[in-house]
Protein backbone atom coordinates (compact mmCIF):
# COMPACT_ATOMS: atom_id res chain seq x y z
CA UNK A 1 0.00 0.00 0.00
CA UNK A 2 1.53 3.59 -0.90
CA UNK A 3 1.44 6.99 0.30
CA UNK A 4 -2.02 7.54 -1.94
CA UNK A 5 -3.52 4.91 -0.58
CA UNK A 6 -3.29 5.58 3.33
CA UNK A 7 -3.78 9.47 2.68
CA UNK A 8 -7.70 8.27 0.72
CA UNK A 9 -8.21 6.12 3.90
CA UNK A 10 -7.65 8.93 6.27
CA UNK A 11 -9.22 11.66 3.90
CA UNK A 12 -12.21 9.25 3.75
CA UNK A 13 -12.38 8.17 7.31
CA UNK A 14 -14.13 11.52 8.93
CA UNK A 15 -16.31 11.77 5.76
CA UNK A 16 -17.30 8.30 5.85
CA UNK A 17 -18.72 8.90 9.48
CA UNK A 18 -20.68 12.03 8.76
CA UNK A 19 -22.14 10.82 5.16
CA UNK A 20 -23.00 7.22 6.29
CA UNK A 21 -23.83 7.19 9.85
CA UNK A 22 -24.80 11.01 11.34
CA UNK A 23 -28.56 11.62 12.16
CA UNK A 24 -29.68 14.22 10.42
CA UNK A 25 -32.70 16.86 11.45
CA UNK A 26 -36.24 15.98 9.85
CA UNK A 27 -36.32 20.23 8.71
CA UNK A 28 -33.21 20.65 6.93
CA UNK A 29 -32.00 23.57 5.43
CA UNK A 30 -30.06 24.12 2.12
CA UNK A 31 -26.80 24.74 4.92
CA UNK A 32 -27.41 21.41 6.22
CA UNK A 33 -28.05 19.92 2.49
CA UNK A 34 -24.92 21.62 1.35
CA UNK A 35 -22.82 20.49 4.60
CA UNK A 36 -24.24 16.76 3.61
CA UNK A 37 -22.82 17.12 -0.43
CA UNK A 38 -19.72 18.35 0.80
CA UNK A 39 -19.68 14.96 3.18
CA UNK A 40 -20.18 12.74 0.42
CA UNK A 41 -17.95 14.58 -1.99
CA UNK A 42 -14.93 13.50 0.36
CA UNK A 43 -16.38 10.39 0.85
CA UNK A 44 -16.07 10.07 -2.94
CA UNK A 45 -12.47 11.75 -3.04
CA UNK A 46 -11.03 9.76 -0.58
CA UNK A 47 -12.47 6.73 -2.04
CA UNK A 48 -10.84 7.52 -5.42
CA UNK A 49 -7.81 8.61 -3.71
CA UNK A 50 -7.69 4.75 -2.47
CA UNK A 51 -8.13 2.66 -5.25
CA UNK A 52 -6.03 4.80 -7.38
CA UNK A 53 -3.16 4.29 -4.45
CA UNK A 54 -4.10 0.55 -4.72
CA UNK A 55 -4.33 -0.49 -7.99
CA UNK A 56 -1.84 1.60 -9.82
Amino acid sequence: MNTLAIVGILLMLPFAYGALFQSRPKNWVPEHASIAMLEIAGLVIGLILFLIGVFA
